[in-house]
């Protein structure tokens, strides 16, 4: 596996889903200490508090996207 920069061609997103059980954050881990500096990893709360400045409400543009 080699890095890539962001904004590339080649660069994708990768999204670890699933139940609310443990073990995402430790496989989201993974790719952060191979590669460090320049990945991102952006937690679902962080995702919808942050990114798209909204709460979790029913109805709420952000749950819709982030729920699948």
């Amino acid at each position: 596996m080699r890095a890539l920069t962001a904004g590339t061609e080649e660069a994708r997103p990768v999204v670890v889903r699933g139940k609310s059980t443990p073990g995402k954050p430790s496989v989201a881990a993974g790719p952060r200490e191979r590669f460090g500096r320049g990945l991102a990893l952006a937690g679902q709360d962080s995702l919808r508090r942050i990114v798209l400045r909204e709460c979790d409400r029913p109805g709420a543009a952000n749950i819709g996207p982030t729920a699948r």
